[in-house]
């Protein structure tokens, strides 16, 4: 497996032990560890995934500590997506329809 896709393969991992168990945020070491990745590299990992908007790195009140978040573009593309399925489905139900003359019911 080449270099980057070995840091893609590493960046997805992150990604996934952020969002594992909740949206709550993680501090470095906890996603660090969850990915099986060193704290530097899950670090350099992290910021390349909030240059790109896809993590936040959120200060904890009172402390210099931070926790690592999903930023909201997860929740955009989870919108676009549910449009485009919702789509979908719309056109099977209009050719059921055109096709049957009836509504397709529901399951």
């Amino acid at each position: 497996m080449s270099e980057l896709n070995q840091s893609v393969g590493k960046a997805l991992t992150l990604f996934e032990a952020l969002v594992a168990n909740g949206f709550q945020g993680k501090p470095l070491l906890d996603v660090a560890e969850a990915a099986g990745v060193n704290p530097t590299t899950a670090w350099r990992l992290l910021k390349t995934l909030e240059a790109h908007g896809w993590v936040v790195e959120v200060p904890v009140a009172g402390s210099k500590q931070s926790r690592w978040r999903v930023a909201t573009r997860l929740a955009s593309i989870a919108h676009a997506y549910q449009r485009d399925a919702l789509g979908r489905v719309q056109a099977v139900r209009q050719e059921y329809r055109d096709v049957t003359g009836e509504e397709l019911l529901h399951g």
